[in-house]
């Protein structure tokens, strides 16, 4: 028997701040993907609140794929996921807003 794997990703946006005094002042907001595998079997998307373990876990893995070779230590501030969704009077899901970022800011 065929499984069915998806190839849907959700799009998650990071914020995190590195912890040397020449990023002081900055902070990294960046961008990775959450596909349906990284959930427990019967997980609705919609339970994953912002900074959830889950979503923790896949911003830690894509941050730490550029900042443990170069031995960066940094602190992870928020974690959601870039398409939300609610319903409308129907009980139709639409979305409610769409986050396309990925730079260093000032704060």
């Amino acid at each position: 028997m065929h499984k069915f794997n998806s190839t849907f990703n959700y799009k998650l946006i990071y914020i995190f701040s590195i912890n040397l005094e020449s990023h002081k002042g900055l902070l990294k907001i960046g961008d990775t993907t959450l596909s349906l595998e990284d959930l427990p079997n019967e997980f609705s998307i919609h339970k994953l609140t912002p900074n959830s373990s889950i979503l923790n876990k896949a911003a830690n893995k894509r941050i730490k794929q550029y900042t443990n070779t170069a031995g960066i230590k940094y602190s992870l501030l928020h974690t959601e996921l870039a398409i939300i969704t609610e319903k409308d009077k129907n009980g139709q899901e639409i979305p409610k807003k769409l986050l396309e970022i990925m730079m260093f800011i000032e704060y």
